[in-house]
Order: structure tokens, then C-alpha cells, then sequence
């Protein structure tokens, strides 16, 4: 892990050195350290220890939220080295989440809605990969407002 980011940090300041610019290569440190972390989270959803904790919190929050008459809601939004490192099969967390649903309180996982579309539309530029476009925001939109209204909410279309 140290290599490729050293490496990365100094073909980044080769980059600066002779005067091009490429975002890629700008970027490249920070996203190798975002493909870890986004990596190390992903094993915690193969944990019962750490699931089990996760589930007790959400169970905490769905509670909390019907003390209060409302209705929780779960909303997942994967960033986009969730979407590149799972490819087209589940990301990690999906079937924790599936389970979640199903199970202990409602979740809307936008992945699978994301897959349908080109990473290129859905996010901008930039270099954290999990800023939303004004396309990405529109899904999500959509896709919120149609499980706000099956959760028998607002009567609002987008």
C-alpha cells in the first residue's frame, strides 16, 4: 500500500515538475487512499461483530424514529469506487442492507439503480468520486420519491 502511494506521490510531482497537468494523475494519491478505505469498509460488512453493531444502530434509529411518528428511512448512495470495485456483481453491503429491508426498517440502496447508468453522468469530476451530478441528483430524486410515496408519504413527483 506505502509503494503505490509513494510512487503515486511522486509521479504526481514529476507531473508538477515538467509543467502538465493531468486531474488522473493529480488525483491519484488521494484515490488510492479512498480505494482502501472504501476497501477496509467493505470487509466490516463480512463480519457479524461489526453487522451485528450496525443493525442494533439502525434498529436504535427505527425505534427513536417511531417515538417520534416518523417513518425511517435508510437511504444508500454508493460512491463511485463502491460501483467500479464491485463491478456488476453485489457490492459487500448490499446483502446486508437487503436484509435490513426485509427485515428491521426500510432501505432504498441506490446501487443497483446506479448500475444502470454511465459513472460519467452520474458523478462529477472530482476528486473524491462521491460528489452526484445534477443527473446523478435526479435519480436520486426520483428514486427517493418513489419509496417516500410506496412508504405512503408525500405525494410529490420529480
Amino acid at each position: 500500500r506505502h509503494g503505490s502511494l509513494i510512487g503515486s506521490l511522486l509521479l504526481r510531482s514529476l507531473f508538477r515538475l515538467s509543467g502538465l497537468k493531468k486531474s488522473r494523475i493529480k488525483t491519484l494519491p488521494f484515490r488510492l487512499v479512498m480505494k482502501y478505505n472504501i476497501r477496509e469498509s467493505h470487509t466490516l460488512y463480512r463480519d457479524n461483530k461489526y453487522t451485528g453493531l450496525l443493525k442494533k444502530i439502525l434498529e436504535k434509529f427505527r425505534d427513536e424514529a417511531a417515538k417520534r411518528g416518523h417513518v425511517p428511512l435508510v437511504l444508500v448512495m454508493p460512491q463511485l469506487l463502491d460501483l467500479e470495485l464491485a463491478g456488476e456483481k453485489d457490492a459487500p453491503y448490499e446483502p446486508f442492507y437487503r436484509e435490513v429491508d426485509r427485515e428491521h426498517l426500510p432501505v432504498l440502496d441506490l446501487t443497483p439503480e446506479f448500475r444502470k447508468h454511465s459513472t460519467e453522468k452520474l458523478y462529477i469530476d472530482d476528486r473524491y468520486g462521491g460528489h452526484l451530478s445534477a443527473e446523478g441528483n435526479r435519480i436520486v430524486a426520483k428514486a427517493l420519491a418513489a419509496k417516500i410515496r410506496s412508504l405512503g408519504g408525500a405525494d410529490t413527483e420529480f
